[in-house]
């Protein structure tokens, strides 16, 4: 499987399944459910948070170039 590239503000939901196999150590076993399905949600709330504090953190480091002669201008 081969997992695409998004764009800054793209969102989107994935889904994909996970079959596992060749189980080691020797005498470990898998159960029934050896393949699961896998969700992957976008938490917009979180998302939104993420997205200031890079703004809040972006905008410090921005300040912090400044020179001292550029703060007296």
């Amino acid at each position: 499987m081969r997992i695409l590239p998004k764009g800054e503000d793209e969102q989107r939901d994935e889904s994909f399944a996970v079959h596992l196999s060749n189980v080691t150590p020797a005498g470990a076993k898998l159960s029934k459910r050896a393949m699961q399905i896998v969700n992957i949600v976008t938490d917009v709330e979180n998302k939104k948070k993420q997205d200031a504090l890079a703004q809040l953190l972006q905008k410090i480091e921005d300040e912090e170039e400044i020179t001292w002669r550029g703060q007296f201008i």
